[in-house]
């Protein structure tokens, strides 16, 4: 990819919030925006003292990041008082600040950019609580929307979505698919399942629609010959009861919290990956799963229908039953469906290709660097 030298005199460096460095659900997003602009820019990023290890193993010989540890974390009161102390001081060092999130601190600069990667706290499937929904609405949503200079929005889906609570910034909203690289530095770890198996990647929330995937998959447990295997962060969803009472503890593989070798293998060894969820702002694993070849069966939502068109299996996720019959539709008909899955994945692709998001970045960034943007 070309960028012109004045693009890269301009971004000569920016600041990149990252306060939700190994977050759970959009963690992959951070790494792959540090990595990637730090080509262009020299990068100011906030890390949590708790992961300091582990972004100097990931990201210390890239010396054009500069990491300040911090002890407090993401949506911490105390920190918007001091974050913001800390960014004023930046403010002659840095051309642009980044959120890519909407935890703004209580000092927000001129040329600050957000990104909005969904708006479940305005849903039904908001599981944390009227207070706490109140609390991001009013001192992160509503703030980062009002001052930011632009917003990202990771889907068009999402920016639909977002236009229905704030339809005032129609202007201010560019869409940027999320995209995806693997960590080079990863090792396959070798799991020792034995047999094929569907795979979930995620998080264990009320809106993954795990439940329900669980009882579709004991209706036709003795129909096929497949395990489920569920990988992902442990939250406030215990499914380890609803294996029990389903009796399919030796159907059902949950492993938490894997690593990036672990997923590797995971995604390479899949019959197929499956994703119940009810609603996303974007979606990464079933992408993630075509890269290794992996069919995707998903459910009919509209950001799936956006990002994977017509190469995934669409089932109705309220619908345990129907949840069941794609399933064995899928594993009867594995051959065909896996060869238009590797004849067609490129296509998906190639709307995520990782230059073409970078380029996008880069053209946004420099616009408002330049005062292009009102």
């Amino acid at each position: 990819m070309i960028i012109n030298i004045m693009e890269r005199l301009i971004m000569n460096s920016i600041y990149i919030d990252g306060l939700f460095y190994k977050g759970s659900g959009i963690g992959r997003y951070y790494e792959f925006s540090i990595q990637e602009l730090s080509q262009y820019a020299i990068i100011y990023i906030y890390v949590p003292m708790k992961f300091k290890n582990e972004f100097y193993q990931q990201f210390g010989n890239n010396d054009k990041i500069v990491p300040i540890s911090t002890k407090y974390e993401k949506f911490s009161l105390k920190g918007l008082l001091i974050q913001s102390k800390i960014l004023k001081s930046l403010e002659n060092k840095v051309y642009l600040f980044f959120f890519p999130h909407i935890n703004l601190p209580l000092y927000i600069s001129q040329n600050t950019v957000v990104t909005v990667h969904d708006l479940r706290p305005f849903t039904e499937y908001w599981d944390r609580g009227e207070f706490k929904k109140l609390i991001i609405k009013k001192l992160f949503f509503d703030r980062a929307i009002k001052y930011s200079k632009a917003i990202i929005s990771i889907s068009k889906t999402t920016k639909n979505d977002l236009l229905k609570f704030y339809s005032e910034v129609q202007n201010k909203i560019v869409v940027i698919y999320e995209t995806f690289s693997i960590n080079k530095k990863s090792t396959e770890t070798k799991q020792n399942i034995v047999g094929d198996y569907l795979l979930y990647v995620g998080q264990f929330k009320k809106h993954k629609n795990l439940d329900r995937l669980l009882k579709a998959f004991s209706m036709i447990k003795n129909k096929i010959k497949c395990k489920l295997v569920i990988a992902g962060k442990k939250d406030n969803i215990d499914i380890y009861n609803s294996i029990k009472s389903l009796n399919l503890g030796d159907r059902v593989v949950v492993i938490k919290n894997p690593s990036d070798g672990e997923l590797i293998n995971l995604y390479k060894n899949a019959k197929f990956f499956i994703s119940p969820s009810l609603y996303e702002g974007f979606g990464l694993p079933p992408l993630e799963s075509l890269n290794y070849d992996v069919p995707v069966i998903l459910s009919d939502i509209p950001v799936f229908r956006e990002i994977y068109e017509d190469i995934a299996i669409y089932f109705n996720p309220f619908s345990e039953e129907n949840i069941a019959e794609k399933i064995i539709f899928a594993l009867s008909n594995y051959n065909s469906i896996k060869q238009k899955t590797v004849s067609e994945k490129d296509k998906i692709f190639n709307k995520f290709e990782k230059r073409k998001i970078v380029k996008q970045y880069l053209e946004l960034f420099n616009k408002i660097i330049k005062g292009e943007l009102a």
